[in-house]
């Protein structure tokens, strides 16, 4: 699984690096102060769209990532800024570039690493342990003294309840078209 995850891994930082030089880009490319706006939203795009959404619900974080990826966006474009003069090189492409590249590296990002897959895989997870505990519980019950056929009966019926879940799970995993339960 770890071989599988890591060259995604390696391609997800590179995006989400390529995403946070193009404040730097921007400001070192004469691209005015506007521009960090534009850059703050690219990166809280990018945020909400490669995480959980159950881990933004909450109207805080929204706001708390609104206004780090503005401080962080700002600093970089000034960073730029400094660079640019510090070393008299100024390349004047202003901003639409490293617009673009953000924007690429937020789509590359979003391939990478979908938040609504995430969530799916996190819900088969939770339901295969929730189907070994209770297959654990049928196992307790047909093996005690006495067992009693009603119980296994419901212990049975709630086994392939929680199957018929998993194997929806797995079936809409690869589909984008369904928010995840």
């Amino acid at each position: 699984m770890m071989g599988a995850l890591l060259p995604r891994l390696v391609l997800l930082s590179a995006a989400g690096f390529l995403v946070l030089s193009t404040p730097l880009l921007a400001g070192q490319g004469g691209a005015g102060g506007w521009s960090v706006g534009l850059f703050a939203v690219i990166f809280a795009a990018r945020y909400m769209l490669t995480t959980d959404p159950a881990e933004w619900a909450s109207p805080v974080v929204p706001a708390v990532a609104a206004g780090v990826n503005t401080a962080v966006a700002g600093l970089l474009w000034l960073l730029g800024r400094w660079l640019s003069g510090a070393t008299g090189w100024a390349p004047g492409w202003g901003a639409l570039p490293p617009i673009l590249l953000a924007l690429a590296g937020t789509a590359l990002s979003v391939q990478l690493w979908s938040a609504r897959r995430d969530a799916a895989l996190s819900g088969m997870v939770r339901d295969a342990a929730a189907l070994n505990a209770e297959a654990e519980a049928l196992t307790r019950a047909a093996s005690g003294p006495d067992p009693h056929s009603e119980a296994l009966d419901r212990i049975a019926d709630r086994l392939n309840d929680r199957a018929d879940d998993i194997r929806r799970d797995v079936t809409r995993l690869g589909r984008d078209d369904e928010p995840p339960r």
